[in-house]
């Protein structure tokens, strides 16, 4: 729920009258059809605008700073060079909306209908600024899961987690002056949070990419037959005698025991093998839990 206020209710056409004045704060702008309007240079601060209709409106420049819109329709509204620090868009229609060359840090959106691909164009770069970027990117996220879009938010989730890593490579490279606070602890920790980033991106595509999976799982079994036919791992043969396998038959033990199915024609004699048929076991059911949350989550779009 957004945060309450006690502000004194005005005309949101007198919006206009009131460039340059730092002193508007705490005004609730309400209930209201002026579309059409044209605002440039306003100095807003904790205002409140609710349910006006400023379709087709035009603000330039200016700081409309921690700023409340609730239950307003803003479709095609022209925000150009303003700076929004801390505003928040409450169950607003903001379709066609621009926000060109505008400041987004701290932006929130709440149930709002958005232009998804202007506003990531519009967000602070990912180079210079990716902690801001994550920011508005994962209230971007949970704004289009919250209205049931959940193909958006997956889409926004890549672009949020591509700006986190970002943002731990720049902490651990200490680039630039926000980045030299952190301590030596801080820098390990992102460190492993980014190599731990980067395992889940190439393993399972952090559940939305199958063909990630797929891949991993492969690889897995392919490893795991290397080190059966390498390391010559003795196995009790169909024909009761102990040998050890090539790498055909160690690719089909390796396969049988990652699907957990077992390979009831070869038994594992010694510690060696048995200790890979549990591993493959183990990461065989870790696989499918895997794949099962990703089909429901493809499924679920």
């Amino acid at each position: 729920m957004a945060p309450d206020q006690d502000p004194t209710v005005i005309s949101a056409r007198k919006v206009t009258s009131l460039p340059g004045q730092p002193n508007a704060q705490l005004a609730t702008f309400a209930h209201e059809d002026c579309h059409g309007l044209t605002i440039d240079n306003a100095e807003l601060r904790r205002c409140v605008f609710s349910n006006v209709d400023a379709r087709e409106s035009t603000i330039t420049g200016g700081r409309i700073r921690r700023t409340i819109f609730r239950d307003c329709y803003l479709h095609s509204v022209k925000f150009d060079g303003v700076d929004l620090m801390g505003s928040e868009f409450w169950n607003c229609n903001l379709r066609y909306a621009t926000f060109d060359r505008c400041k987004m840090w701290f932006v929130t959106f709440h149930g709002c209908d958005l232009d998804y691909d202007h506003l990531i164009s519009c967000l602070p770069p990912e180079k210079s600024e990716p902690n801001m970027r994550v920011r508005i990117l994962r209230s971007l996220r949970e704004n289009a899961t919250g209205r049931g879009e959940s193909a958006i938010a997956d889409h926004l989730l890549l672009f949020e987690l591509s700006a986190e890593r970002r943002h731990l490579l720049n902490l651990v490279l200490i680039a630039g002056d926000y980045y030299k606070k952190f301590t030596p602890g801080q820098r390990i920790s992102a460190l492993v949070s980014l190599v731990l980033h980067y395992l889940q991106l190439g393993i399972w595509g952090y559940g939305l990419r199958v063909k990630n999976l797929m891949i991993s799982a492969l690889v897995l079994v392919l490893i795991f037959a290397l080190c059966l036919s390498s390391c010559e791992a003795e196995y009790r043969l169909p024909n009761n005698d102990v040998g050890s396998v090539g790498f055909i038959e160690a690719v089909y033990i390796a396969m049988a025991s990652f699907s957990t199915v077992g390979a009831g024609d070869f038994l594992p004699n010694g510690p060696f093998p048995r200790f890979i048929a549990v591993l493959a076991s183990v990461c065989g059911t870790l696989f499918l839990g895997a794949l099962a949350a990703t089909i429901y989550r493809r499924i679920r779009r």
